[in-house]
């Protein structure tokens, strides 16, 4: 097999069923969940879990090329069942062959095993909800499912685009996350990865990583080896030495993340040294410095949780990735129409043991063995002529020219020749001269821990104003579900009446409850000390939040206003001309409104909800080119159901619409859509 194949067809899974979710929705304003706020509402809520097992029949999407297979299944929160090294003949990725929930969801059911995309919180609350997919045939010969939603709590949309390409051994998931709200959000994103585990399993954490800690920084650890108490909610003591790569020497339930500055490389991996198998996950640490390993512990508990989740496929352990985030809970802004895209990768490991570098094209080992050193690669395409070189500082130790291939393993012993082992360094490049992976042992000593988080003050113990809107802001951003940032706001109005900050701050916690008049009050008092001395301020956030709130009053002409004022600042420029060309259309300056959305488009690219009411501006204006730029909006999101209505004007959309589960809510979403501009 050369080519991609992609298929979906029904798969009977045995499955224990959730007791039905209650019909009236749960206001549970303090919930706790993962160290945030557990508010669940609209979501049913469900708290009981059967004992009969049942076939259950799913559509289960196939990707698979000459190396791996992946198996998709959108009804259960878009999940990725399965990841299969074919060379192998290995799940290198946990296969849990039965549909087992258990309480551990923000809503109740949560499954174990394959990969879970968790946004915009941890663990997804819809885990256990079904997603629309759509199949996609990309030009370079890839396939790609695409799975996603309109999540429930905020109205921002989130989607995985699971990828197996020509000739590659990697899965890939293409990210898109879109803040389709005029509101400022917060959202985190993490891959829960589950690897199949057993006293032979390794944890492998970048080698230059030296500390890890737990949620909410609450407890700081030395990696690998362990020594003294984790400090964290199940304490445990690790004594003199405790190498916790090992999956045995892990007690109790323990998280432990790295944090962002604690490693500068792009992977993590696990590997099981007596089948000589395992996996390398890779994102970009820049922007994915999160990276995760949860243990459900050794002994009776964890093997509890092992028999709750799964009847036959024995424990796992997560091994997270985590992109804009580095912790749990560890929120990340994303502004009104913001949209942001990354890519995260898996693949198969074998024979060249516990890697310590990786990348989305190869994976390299290296071991002192006395007089010799080890090496070896795995890579995740053809690369012919390919380069292995070996230096000691400016000395070439060995080199060789080859062809490597997804099939082989590179495995090599030389000769140190008397070279120390720490200032060797093992690179593979392409023929063309692009490195794909290096590795140069890295010196320990270098880092530092980072300070355990003390807990929040309360507001009263708090001794300046800029502190207050610290706190409140730290409160708000990692949704805190026993603190409200509020009373941090209040608190300094309370002693500063005019303090832009917290004004500021409290007309946008306004603005999303939906207390419009207070918010405007709240901007008021920010704008006017904003511009006591200078009309031009470059913080115009108060200005926005406003002008949104005024429109949603119905104060058309004062939002006018007041959006054109945000739009000088460019942090805001973007939305308020999206918010400009909404009312424009609403007052029938169709022309008007087409300049200001190519503005804000020409600022924010992925803005697809402009896109697409800029097709339905082209339409009034009955312009030739609507219909192009409609089609083109359809296939650029093939899971934007704005942008099939929009061409379904021109064209039957009847069997893209069949594709969906047209949830009641995003039939609505895209009435607000229109109708916010008037159309």
């Amino acid at each position: 097999m050369k080519k991609v194949l992609v298929q979906k067809k029904k798969q009977a899974i045995p499955t224990y069923v959730p007791k039905k979710a209650h019909d009236l929705p749960m206001f549970f304003e303090n919930k706790p969940y993962q160290g945030a706020s557990g508010r669940i509402y609209p979501i049913p809520y469900s708290d009981g879990i059967t004992d009969t097992k049942t076939n259950v029949d799913y559509d289960v999407y196939t990707i698979e090329n000459e190396y791996i297979k992946t198996q998709v299944v959108p009804a259960l929160g878009g999940k990725i069942l399965r990841g299969f090294d074919k060379v192998g003949s290995h799940d290198f990725i946990y296969y849990n062959e039965v549909v087992k929930p258990a309480l551990v969801g923000i809503a109740g059911p949560w499954i174990s095993g394959g990969i879970e995309f968790n946004w915009p919180q941890h663990h997804r609350p819809t885990t256990y909800m079904p997603l629309e997919a759509v199949i996609e045939e990309n030009a370079d010969g890839g396939k790609t499912v695409w799975t996603g939603e309109v999540e429930p709590m905020n109205r921002m949309k989130g989607m995985a685009g699971i990828t197996v390409d020509e000739g590659r051994s990697y899965i890939k998931a293409k990210v898109r996350v879109y803040n389709r709200t005029s509101l400022p959000q917060l959202f985190m994103w993490w891959a829960n990865l589950a690897v199949p585990v057993n006293d032979d399993y390794r944890t492998v954490f970048p080698p230059d990583c030296e500390w890890v800690n737990d949620h909410d920084r609450r407890a700081v650890l030395e990696w690998p080896i362990a020594k003294g108490v984790y400090k964290t909610a199940r304490p445990y003591n690790f004594g003199e030495g405790t190498d916790l790569s090992h999956y045995s020497a892990v007690k109790v339930p323990s998280s432990y993340l790295i944090s962002q500055g604690q490693s500068d490389m792009d992977f993590i991996a696990g590997y099981d040294v007596g089948i000589k198998k395992g996996i390398a996950t890779v994102a970009n640490h820049h922007i994915s410095p999160g990276k995760k390993m949860w243990h459900w512990g050794i002994g009776d508990f964890g093997d509890m949780w092992c028999s709750n989740l799964t009847d036959e496929n024995g424990p796992y352990i997560e091994l997270m990735t985590g992109v804009y985030t580095d912790n749990q809970p560890d929120f990340t802004w994303i502004a009104p129409y913001e949209t942001k895209e990354f890519e995260q990768y898996w693949y198969p490991i074998r024979d060249i043991g516990e890697p310590k570098n990786a990348s989305i094209d190869a994976a390299v080992n290296m071991e002192d063995k006395g007089n010799e050193l080890f090496f070896g690669f795995n890579v995740t395409g053809t690369f012919k002529n390919a380069v292995i070189k070996v230096t000691d500082g400016e000395n070439v130790l060995y080199t060789e020219t080859l062809t490597l291939t997804p099939a082989d393993s590179y495995l090599k012993t030389i000769d140190k020749n008397g070279a120390d082992f720490n200032n060797i360094t093992v690179t593979l490049s392409s023929a063309e001269g692009k490195e794909l992976i290096s590795y140069k042992p890295y010196k320990r000593g270098q880092k530092s821990p980072i300070d355990v988080r003390e807990p929040v003050k309360r507001p009263s113990e708090i001794n300046t104003v800029e502190e207050l809107y610290i706190n409140g802001y730290h409160l708000e951003q990692y949704k805190q579900h026993n603190y409200r940032p509020e009373d941090y706001y209040l608190e300094g109005i309370k002693r500063d009446a005019g303090d832009i900050r917290c004004n500021t701050s409290m007309g946008r916690l306004c603005l999303k409850n939906g207390r419009f008049e207070e918010c405007v009050a709240y901007c008021d008092v920010a704008i006017k000390r904003l511009t006591s001395r200078n009309q031009h301020p470059t913080d115009t956030e108060a200005f926005y939040l406003k002008g949104v709130a005024l429109a949603y009053l119905g104060k058309d002409q004062e939002a006018y206003d007041t959006l054109w004022r945000a739009a000088w600042n460019y942090a805001h420029r973007s939305a308020a001309l999206f918010e400009l060309a909404c009312l424009d259309c609403k007052m029938g300056d169709f022309k008007a409104a087409l300049e200001k959305i190519d503005e804000s488009l020409g600022l924010n690219k992925g803005h697809t909800k402009a896109q697409n009411l800029k097709a339905a501006i082209l339409r009034h204006l009955g312009c030739k080119s609507a219909k192009a730029l409609a089609e083109e909006n359809a296939q650029d999101d093939l899971l934007d159901l704005f942008a099939i209505v929009e061409y379904s004007h021109y064209a039957d959309m009847s069997n893209k619409l069949a594709q969906f589960r047209l949830k009641a809510e995003n039939m609505i979403d895209v009435a607000i859509d229109y109708l916010r501009a008037g159309l």
